[in-house]
């Protein structure tokens, strides 16, 4: 718990700036689940010390519940620890997955709240070299297909364009099934909305690869 609770954790974010729209349904599936997990471990992690662990163990657990239910709702084939017989084999299964079984380390996280020089050079060089077969975060994937053509000098004022337009364009949309937890989309000025989502969400997205992103393990002691 003192891993999972630290107060300099950097918690990753899960939106459809960093999930594929397309061909990767599955990572987006697995992204809300995160993003739900992690909301309610913070809920947890302010209680006290005594009620943390009962809290996120629950919340865990249901989370996993949930994120089946919503894997067999759909015409792919379910995550793979969904399919075990029994609520133990699939709780086991899930927490055989975690990469950081007590968070002692955290993933690859991408700053897109500060888009330097530096940060979109890599970016454009990782676009370069990435295989179709990649599932590429929609914004990402947006400031490279628009920017990385342009003069280094230019490509900072490219991004911070396509940023806002991004945002603006998801605010804007009807059918949007991401929840906007921190309801940033509810700010009517431009600067407020958009820094919202820097504070929010931008600043620690997690990068996720083709493969099958496991869920967290069960938090412990």
């Amino acid at each position: 718990m003192g891993h999972l609770c630290s107060a300099e954790r950097k918690k990753p974010s899960y939106g459809p700036w960093n999930l594929p729209q397309t061909s990767f349904s599955h990572l987006s599936r697995q992204g809300e689940a995160l993003s739900e997990l992690e909301t309610r471990f913070t809920r947890c992690c302010q209680l006290a010390e005594g009620e943390r662990l009962p809290c996120c163990t629950h919340a865990w657990e249901g989370g996993l519940v949930r994120f089946c239910k919503q894997e067999y709702s759909t015409k792919t084939l379910p995550f793979h620890c969904c399919r075990e017989a029994s609520k133990q084999a699939r709780l086991t299964c899930f927490a055989s997955q975690a990469p950081f079984p007590t968070y002692e380390k955290e993933g690859a996280l991408l700053n897109l709240a500060q888009l330097t020089p530096l940060l979109l050079d890599s970016l454009c060089s990782q676009a370069s070299q990435d295989s179709k077969q990649r599932p590429n975060p929609a914004l990402v994937q947006n400031i490279t297909d628009t920017c990385c053509k342009l003069q280094e000098g230019e490509r900072t004022a490219c991004a911070e364009e396509v940023k806002s337009q991004f945002i603006a364009a998801f605010c804007s949309s009807q059918r949007r099934t991401w929840k906007d937890p921190q309801k940033c989309c509810s700010h009517k000025d431009e600067a407020a909305r958009r820094e919202c989502f820097d504070r929010s969400y931008l600043g620690h997205i997690s990068l996720l690869s083709s493969e099958q992103a496991p869920l967290p393990t069960e938090a412990t002691p």
